[in-house]
């Protein structure tokens, strides 16, 4: 029996509403001083969709370890996923950062975050407060918000959720608070706060968030960057070759920029 040469283990840590985040947090085996990565689940998902648990163990044998965890009102995590706001999961994402710095065996030095879709939001909408991430790996992200909003909602369920304080969607009830958040995002005027170096990954088939956005976005930022795009692939980047090349982009980037 081949014996993996990594740990995973359950972990958690608060957030400043004092709601229990879960995460998992995967560590290369005989080994400190380690660089990390923190990875950011998109709406109505978890830490644990299988692109994310293959994406931790790559990276773990590569000698890099990871902390995926559930945002509030997600999968194993306290919180009601009603008061989801773009700025509840950024604040989520500050207080991951702080509970991987202090773990012992991790380099805080360098800590990259990699976000999918709307997890994307939080990973940029932290690193412009704080410039903490050495590198933030986008995943078909949802930065546009206002302009998908419009797109994935009619102008009567907007109205609707204005009046009622909620709108239910596919995959759960939204609040007003993150329609609000959505439609005053500007994510311009937060993206040319991003100094660190930047790798967007996006599907060709994305029919989610059309790869126009991610070409948009690649051309707003001022930092070092690089957009990579996976011609079989939709929004969910979870095929098998959307995966392998996910995989293979995000360590060489990696390698380039935070080990």
């Amino acid at each position: 029996m081949i014996m993996a040469n990594y740990s995973e283990n359950p972990v958690d840590f608060l957030n400043a509403k004092k709601e229990k985040l879960a995460g998992v947090l995967t560590l290369p085996k005989y080994t400190t001083n380690l660089p990390a990565v923190i990875i950011c689940h998109g709406f109505a998902k978890t830490k644990s969709d299988r692109k994310f648990v293959e994406l931790s163990r790559f990276l773990a044998d590569k000698g890099v370890a990871s902390l995926r965890f559930d945002f509030s009102g997600h999968g194993e995590s306290e919180g009601d996923f009603e008061k989801m706001t773009i700025q509840k999961e950024s604040g989520d994402l500050a207080y991951a950062f702080g509970f991987l710095s202090k773990q012992k065996r991790i380099n805080s030095s360098k800590i990259a975050i990699i976000g999918h879709s709307l997890g994307c939001v939080a990973a940029v909408s932290f690193q412009a407060q704080c410039q903490k991430a050495n590198t933030l790996i986008l995943l078909a992200p949802a930065l546009q918000q206002k302009e998908l909003i419009s797109g994935w909602y009619s102008k009567k369920q907007i109205a609707l959720c204005q009046k009622e304080k909620y709108a239910d969607a596919p995959r759960g009830r939204i609040g007003l608070g993150y329609l609000e958040g959505a439609l005053a995002f500007e994510w311009r005027e937060i993206i040319e706060k991003i100094a660190s170096p930047v790798l967007i990954i996006h599907g060709q088939k994305d029919e989610d968030v059309p790869l126009k956005y991610s070409r948009e976005l690649f051309r707003a930022i001022k930092a070092d960057k690089k957009l990579e795009i996976i011609e079989t692939a939709d929004h969910g980047l979870e095929s098998y070759q959307a995966k392998r090349e996910t995989l293979t982009y995000s360590y060489n980037w990696l390698k380039k920029k935070l080990l």
